[in-house]
């Protein structure tokens, strides 16, 4: 997978029209607080930025997420279970 160059990636989620403010918000988070630019990935799990996007429902972040995998801003795999792997966020640079 590519570098993940956050700021590029921010710059231009904040500018879709296609993404509602919450969504900007959740993507906004990720990429600030959780990016790691040198794999790429997103790594969160749920209850992480349920913490953090404090006062968004974690309906709200879960349906965000949908629109960003959907849109093709991210690339979701799910986690193997309880103890294993979290669920991994990347984007598709």
């Amino acid at each position: 997978m590519p570098k993940l160059n956050r700021f590029e990636w921010l710059k231009a989620f904040l500018q879709c029209a296609d993404l509602n403010s919450s969504t900007k918000a959740v993507a906004s988070a990720l990429s600030i607080q959780f990016a790691k630019d040198h794999t790429g990935q997103l790594n969160s799990s749920l209850n992480t930025l349920d913490e953090f996007l404090a006062g968004m429902s974690l309906a709200t972040i879960k349906r965000c997420l949908r629109q960003l995998v959907e849109l093709g801003w991210l690339f979701r795999t799910e986690g193997r279970g309880a103890g294993e792997l979290p669920p991994e966020i990347r984007t598709l640079t």
